[in-house]
Parts: C-alpha cells; sequence; structure tokens
C-alpha cells in the first residue's frame, strides 16, 4: 500500500435472513432460465434424443412456455416477502445449517454460466454448465415449494397461487432439463483404429 493512501476500512455485509436469502437465489434461478430461454436458438434444438433426432418442440414453442413461466417467478417473490414467519423458511434450510452450502454451490455455479455465456462458447460447454445451474437450483426451488405449500395447509397463503406457481416453476426446469440433458449416454463406442505407422 502507498505510503499516504489512508488505511482502508472493510465493512462485511449483514448476515441475510432466510427470507432474503431465498429470494436472492429464486433471483438468480430466474437470471439462468432467462438466459436459456433468450439463447434458446443457439443451443436448444441441437440436442440430440436418445434416437439421434432432435427435440420435437420448436425454439418459437419453448420461448412462449418460457414467457408464461416469468410471471410465476415474480408471484413466488411476492408469496416469500407476504410469508408469515421466517421459521417457515428455516425449517426448509434456509438460514440453517444447509444455507451457506446451498447459497455458494448455487452461486458458483451461476457465475460460471454467466462467466462463460459468450457468443464463441461451444454448444457442449453451454449445456453443461447450464445443467449444472439447473441441478444446484432445483432443490432450491423444492424447498421454497415446501415452506409455501406448509402455509397453505396451515390456511395462511397470503399471496393465492404462489405454491402452485412454485410447481409450473418447477416443471419448466424439468423440462429445461431434459432439454440440456435429453437422455443417458448410450454404451461406449468401439475404438476407430488409427493410422497405420510408416514400416
Amino acid at each position: 500500500m502507498p505510503v499516504n493512501e489512508a488505511p482502508r476500512t472493510v465493512i462485511l455485509p449483514e448476515p441475510i435472513g432466510p427470507r432474503e436469502e431465498a429470494q436472492l437465489m429464486l433471483g438468480q434461478i430466474h437470471g439462468v432460465v432467462s438466459a436459456a430461454i433468450e439463447d434458446a436458438p443457439t443451443w436448444l434444438l441441437k440436442q440430440p434424443t436418445e434416437e439421434g433426432d432432435t427435440l420435437g418442440f420448436t425454439v418459437e414453442e419453448f420461448r412462449r412456455a418460457g414467457d408464461e413461466i416469468h410471471a410465476k417467478f415474480g408471484l413466488v417473490h411476492a408469496a416469500l416477502d407476504a410469508i408469515e414467519d421466517d421459521q417457515t423458511l428455516r425449517d426448509y434450510g434456509f438460514g440453517a445449517a444447509q444455507a451457506p452450502v446451498k447459497r455458494k454451490g448455487h452461486w458458483a455455479s451461476v457465475k460460471t454460466f454467466f462467466r462463460q455465456r459468450l457468443p464463441e462458447i461451444k454448444k457442449s460447454s453451454y449445456v453443461r454448465l447450464l445443467g449444472k445451474s439447473l441441478r444446484w437450483g432445483e432443490p432450491i426451488v423444492g424447498s421454497i415449494g415446501a415452506a409455501l405449500e406448509k402455509e397453505v395447509k396451515h390456511g395462511v397463503e397470503r399471496v393465492p397461487g404462489g405454491a402452485a406457481a412454485v410447481e409450473m416453476i418447477k416443471e419448466f426446469i424439468g423440462l429445461l432439463r431434459n432439454a440440456v440433458e435429453p437422455g443417458e449416454p448410450g454404451p461406449p463406442q468401439a475404438a476407430k483404429p488409427g493410422p497405420k505407422s510408416p514400416q
């Protein structure tokens, strides 16, 4: 540090609560889903199924499904804002011991996805990074849904349709994962003979 430079004070952020944590991660998941929808023309129909064909739906159909899901994220954010008690979210891992692992693991996958999201990225790399982000996000959405469903069972759902919106988001993430990972890898291919060495 230069001699004349005053020492800097580092202000550490306050620990976030369960509600803020859930909102933060839901927003990150929405960002990944939005990017996948926007980038669909560059990767979606290039993914082969187990039979070797491309997927049966069009980019436009996929985007219409995505347009429908954006509003569902907003509804879930509103439901999280209105949830009666943060303890409900703690019961499903937010603000508890699992939280740092979920948050840091998910954030690492999201950062890597967006840093590599460039026009020149290989499609196989894009699909791999997108799939990794979705796998981290899926259980987080499931935990949010379980917390909101608990409120429904106790008759205190403050934002009607919030829990149902989570189910639609989960289904769309499942659709995305099926598009990214359409089939299990087949049996290993026999190695092709290499060029003969000169005699």
